[in-house]
C-alpha cells in the first residue's frame, strides 16, 4: 500500500485491503500465508477506483485466470488440511477481492494451498455476484473506520518530510554527494552501493534522502537495516533528531525477540506463551496506544511498557506496529532472513526502499542464515524430548540411523587417521540427500501434530520441545532454497560426525529479499572493492554505484605501511620483538591513546608481552576471547580524552572493537594494523575459494584476500572519526607490498607512505 502524490490516490493491492480492513488476520506472524504466482493461466491486469470519505483509492494488481477461474496460490508451514480458521479467512478473503476486481473475466476461484512438505490441498469457489460486493463493501467500511490516520499520514504527515531542514548547519562534501545518490535511487527504484569514507555521516546521509523520497510519494515504508547495534542506535538518534527539527515521523526499532520478550529470557522460548497465543484484539489496543502517543521512535521501553500494560507479546507488539511506522530500524536478518522476517510485512512486493547500513558485514552473515545442518547431538536431544512417545522415539531412531549411513556413505573413500590417531574425514557432494531430507520432512510432520497447542497454560517441557521442532523446521526450510549456489559436507572427528549444507553464493537469495521492496541502498566505509560486493550480494542484479571522496583533509590521518616485516604465521616468533619495536616507534611522536590489531588472540597476547616487556610501565589493556557487555564498555572507557601520557589497547582484527567504535578526538589518535587480515584457513573458505575460482577466476580474492583487507580498512579507520580529528595509521606487512593488494587500496589511501625500516617511520610520523 502507497500513496501515489501526484494523483493524489492510495494504491492497494488485494491483500494490502485485506489485511488492512481486517487486521486481525495478519497480527499472528505465520499468518497471512505467502502468496505465490499461479504457474498457469492468462495474466489478466486489473485497476478497481473507488473512495473513502474523500480519499481516492485505486486496486491494482494482475492475476491469473484460466477457464474463468481465477488461480490463486499460497505456501504455509502448516498442514494446509488442518488451516487455521484466521489463515482460511484471509486467503478466501484474498480471493473474494481478486475475484470482485477482474468481474466479467472468471465465475469462480480456485485456491490451492502448499507447504514444504509437498502436502497440497485445494478450494474451489463460486460465489454469487451479491456475495463478493457485500463482502467488498464491507471491507471498504472497515477501511474507512481507520483511514482517519491513513488521511493524517498523507495530508499532514508526509508533507513535513519534505520541508524538514537538514539537522546540521552545514552538509558535507561527501555527504552531499551520496544524500543525492539515496535520493536518486529511491525515487527511482535502484540498487545503489555507496562506499562512503569514515567521518562522511553515512547514517543522516540515508535516512534524510530516504524519507524525502518517502514524503515525495516515492516509497511506502523505510527499512534501516544493520548488524550492528551502534549502528541502530545512531539510526534511532538520527530519526529522534529529525522529529525535534519538525518531521512528524513515526519510526521503530526492532529488536530480537530473545531481547524483547521477558519469558523468552526466562524459558529460552516464548512459544506457548499466553501471551504470545491469541491476544489478537489486545495487540491491536495495544498499537492503538503507540499510535495515539505520537512518539517519533517506539523504542524497546515504550513496547515493553504498553506490552505489560495489556498483557501481550511485546515483540508480537512490535511487528504490528510496524505495519503504521514510517521507518523500521533493525537488524539484517528482519528482511534477508526468510525464517524471521515478519510475514505480515513482506507477504508481497510493496515501494518499500531498504538502507542496509555496515554492508561490508552481510556477506558473511547471508551465508549464515542459508545455511544450516545436523549433527547426531541435534537428534539424541529430539529422542530426550519426547522419550514419552514409543512412535516418535522409532522414528527419531530411524532417522538417526539413516543421518550415520548417510554420512558415512559419504566418507567411506575419505577417511584418514590424523597424527595423534583420530579417524578424520571430509567430503562434499553437489546436493543434499534426498532420502534423508524425506525422512526429517516426514518426522518434522509428526513432531508439529505432537507439539500443536492445545489450549491452556503449556509448562516448561512442551514449550522446550516446540523450540527444538521450530529449529528443524527452519533447517528444512533453508534447505527449500538449495540450488547450484550451494554445497553439501560431511564431517567426521572421531566418533563426531556433522551433515551441513553451506551456502557459497548468497546473491540470487539477497536478491530475492531485495524484491520484497522497490529500492535498495547498500553503504559502508569499506565496500572495497566495490564490484566484489555487487556480485556477492546482487549477482546480475543491474545496480548503480558511487564512491564519496572524504570529506576531510588527507593530512588528517598520516597513513604509513611496514611492509619489510612479515606477520606471517611461519615469521611471527621471529619478528616478534621487531613488532614490539614498531609499535613504541609509532607511538614516540606523541603522547596519546592507541590501538593495535593483531590477526589472533593467541598472537595478540604475545605482542602485548612483548610489548610489556620494553616498555613495562606504559598502561595498556588486552582484549579477552570472551567479553559481556560491562567488560567491553571498561575497555574502551580506558580510552580517555585530555590523556597525559601513554595508553595503548591490544586488539584482534575483525572484533568487536576493530568496527561501530567511535573514540572521537584525543582518545584515539593512533593504530598499528598487523597482518592482511585474511581470514584463517577453514573448509568452508577453501570451498568459496573453489566456487569463485571456477566463477570468476578470483577464488583467492573472495575468499580470503578482499574480506581479509576489509577487516585492515576498518581497523585503520578508527581514528579519523570527525573534522578536528588526526591522527596516525601503520600497517605492518611484507605482503602489502603486492601488487594484489595495492591495487585493492581505496582512493583516501592515495596518499599512503611506505617506510622500509623504524627511522624511515619515525621520520614520516613526524614529518
Amino acid at each position: 500500500m502507497r500513496f501515489e502524490r501526484k494523483e493524489q490516490r492510495l494504491l492497494l493491492s488485494p491483500e494490502d485491503l485485506v489485511a488492512f480492513a481486517l487486521p486481525r488476520y495478519a497480527m499472528k506472524e505465520e499468518v497471512p500465508p505467502h502468496r505465490l504466482d499461479a504457474e498457469t493461466g492468462e495474466a489478466i491486469p486489473f485497476t478497481l477506483d473507488f473512495s473513502i470519505d474523500g480519499l481516492s483509492c485505486r486496486l491494482a494488481g494482475e492475476e491469473r485466470v484460466q477457464n474463468r477461474t481465477l488461480l490463486l496460490a499460497f505456501s504455509t508451514e502448516e498442514d494446509p488440511r488442518e488451516l487455521s480458521r484466521d489463515a482460511l479467512a484471509y486467503m478466501r478473503g484474498v480471493a473474494f477481492v481478486s475475484l470482485y476486481a477482474v468481474k466479467g473475466e472468471a465465475d469462480a476461484f480456485s485456491l490451492t494451498v502448499k507447504n514444504g512438505l509437498g502436502v497440497t490441498e485445494t478450494l474451489t469457489e463460486s460465489p454469487r455476484g451479491e456475495d463478493l460486493s457485500r463482502f467488498f463493501g464491507k471491507l471498504r467500511f472497515k477501511l474507512a473506520a481507520d483511514q482517519n490516520g491513513e488521511l493524517e499520514r498523507i495530508t499532514k504527515r508526509y508533507p513535513t518530510f519534505l520541508s524538514v531542514p537538514f539537522p546540521y548547519s552545514n552538509a558535507r562534501d561527501g555527504q552531499k554527494d551520496m544524500m543525492s545518490a539515496v535520493f536518486a535511487a529511491v525515487k527511482q527504484g535502484e540498487t545503489l552501493f555507496a562506499t562512503a569514507p569514515t567521518g562522511t555521516g553515512k547514517t543522516m546521509a540515508a535516512l534524510f534522502p530516504a524519507l524525502r523520497a518517502l514524503g515525495g510519494g516515492y516509497a511506502e515504508k523505510v527499512f534501516y537495516l544493520s548488524s550492528k547495534t551502534t549502528s541502530a542506535r545512531a539510526a534511532v538518534e538520527a530519526c529522534r533528531l529529525l522529529g525535534e527539527g519538525g518531521a512528524d515521523l513515526r519510526a521503530l526499532h526492532l529488536l530480537a525477540k530473545e531481547r524483547m520478550c521477558a519469558g523468552r529470557r526466562a524459558r529460552g522460548t516464548c512459544f506457548g506463551c499466553e501471551k504470545h497465543r491469541g491476544g489478537k484484539q489486545r495487540i491491536a489496543e495495544a498499537v492503538g496506544i503507540l499510535r495515539r502517543a505520537r512518539s517519533t521512535v517506539v523504542t524497546d521501553k515504550e513496547l515493553t511498557e504498553v506490552a505489560g500494560q495489556l498483557g501481550v507479546c511485546p515483540h508480537a507488539l512490535a511487528v504490528a506496529y510496524a505495519a503504521y511506522a514510517d521507518v523500521v530500524i533493525g537488524d539484517y536478518n528482519y528482511l534477508f532472513d526468510f525464517a524471521i522476517a515478519p510475514r505480515s510485512l513482506f507477504s508481497c512486493k510493496k515501494d518499500y526502499a531498504f538502507l542496509i547500513d555496515e554492508a561490508h558485514n552481510l556477506p558473511d552473515r547471508a551465508r549464515e542464515m542459508y545455511s544450516g545442518g545436523v549433527t547426531p547431538e541435534d537428534l539424541e536431544g529430539l529422542r530426550a524430548l519426547f522419550s514419552y512417545s514409543n512412535v516418535l522415539q522409532e522414528m527419531i531412531a530411524r532417522a538417526k540411523e539413516e543421518y550415520l549411513r548417510t554420512v558415512d556413505g559419504l566418507l567411506q573413500s575419505e577417511l584418514r587417521e590424523d597424527a595423534e590417531g583420530t579417524v578424520v574425514g571430509f567430503a562434499t557432494q553437489s546436493r543434499f540427500p534426498e532420502a534423508f531430507e524425506r525422512t526429517l520432512r516426514t518426522l518434522l510432520d509428526a513432531l508439529r501434530k505432537e507439539t500443536r497447542p492445545k489450549g491452556g497454560e503449556e509448562d516448561s517441557e512442551t514449550r522446550e520441545r516446540r523450540e527444538a521442532v521450530t529449529g528443524l523446521s527452519e533447517t528444512l526450510r533453508r534447505l527449500e532454497d538449495y540450488d547450484g549456489h550451494f554445497v553439501t559436507y560431511a564431517t567426521r572427528e572421531g566418533e563426531h560426525r556433522e551433515l551441513r549444507f553451506f551456502c557459497l553464493d548468497p546473491s540470487h537469495l539477497v536478491s530475492r529479499a531485495l524484491d520484497k521492496g522497490s529500492s535498495a541502498v547498500f553503504f559502508s566505509a569499506t565496500l572495497e572493492p566495490l564490484d566484489y560486493y555487487r556480485a556477492v550480494l546482487c549477482g546480475n542484479r543491474r545496480t548503480v554505484k558511487i564512491e564519496v571522496p572524504s570529506p576531510f583533509d588527507s593530512g588528517a590521518l598520516c597513513l604509513g605501511i611496514m611492509d619489510k616485516v612479515s606477520v606471517r604465521a611461519q615469521a611471527r616468533e621471529e619478528t616478534l620483538p621487531e613488532i614490539a619495536r614498531i609499535i613504541i616507534t609509532a607511538m614516540k611522536a606523541k603522547k596519546g591513546n592507541y590501538m593495535v590489531f593483531c590477526p589472533s588472540y593467541e598472537y595478540m597476547e604475545r605482542v602485548a608481552a612483548a610489548f610489556r616487556s620494553l616498555t613495562p610501565k606504559t598502561p595498556m589493556a588486552v582484549q579477552k576471547r570472551q567479553m559481556n557487555m560491562a567488560e567491553r564498555q571498561a575497555f574502551l572507557d580506558a580510552f580517555r580524552p585530555n590523556p597525559w601520557g601513554y595508553f595503548v589497547g591490544f586488539c584482534v582484527s575483525g572484533g568487536i572493537f576493530s568496527e561501530g567504535v567511535d573514540l572521537v578526538g584525543d582518545r584515539l589518535i593512533g593504530t598499528v594494523v598487523l597482518g592482511t587480515g585474511l581470514p584463517g584457513v577453514s573448509a568452508e573458505r577453501e570451498l568459496i575459494c573453489a566456487y569463485y575460482q571456477d566463477k570468476y577466476e578470483e577464488g583467492k580474492e573472495y575468499a580470503y584476500l578482499y574480506p581479509g583487507l576489509n577487516r585492515v580498512m576498518q581497523a585503520a579507520g578508527r581514528v579519523i572519526r570527525s573534522e578536528s580529528d588526526r591522527g596516525v595509521a601503520v600497517l605492518v606487512d611484507d605482503r602489502l607490498r603486492d601488487p594484489a593488494y595495492r591495487k585493492m587500496f581505496p582512493q583516501s589511501w592515495r596518499h599512503l607512505k611506505y617506510a622500509g625500516d623504524r627511522t624511515a617511520l619515525s621520520a614520516l610520523i613526524t614529518h
